[in-house]
């Protein structure tokens, strides 16, 4: 293993064990599985309410040593961006990531 990947596995790991010390039932609360290192963060799967298929976050360390967060669905070979969020300390993390993805149905309008 290189030492950038090594590099990338202890952010992720870090951000990981972050949100399990603000709340350790945050990860399985939002169904979280099939995490995997990124350049400078982690990302994994999640099934919420709102969420219940093929929606990912991302939590990236920023330049400024904070976090951005980013709700994406991938659908084929399409990604779609569907909440973002930047600058968040990481005493916020757990919160402002359920202000993203634990958002109740009722308060969406679809449209057909």
């Amino acid at each position: 293993m290189s030492s950038c990947a090594a590099y990338h596995i202890q952010i992720a790991n870090t951000i990981l064990d972050q949100i399990r010390a603000l709340d350790k039932w945050a990860l399985p609360a939002w169904g979280a599985n099939e995490f995997n290192a990124v350049k400078n963060g982690v990302q994994f799967k999640i099934k919420t309410p709102l969420y219940q298929r093929g929606v990912r976050v991302k939590i990236t360390l920023n330049g400024k040593d904070l976090y951005d967060i980013e709700v994406f669905r991938i659908h084929g070979p399409n990604l779609k961006v569907i909440e973002t969020a930047e600058d968040v300390f990481f005493e916020d993390l757990t919160e402002r990531i359920d202000s993203l993805i634990e958002k109740d149905k009722k308060d969406f309008v679809f449209l057909d």
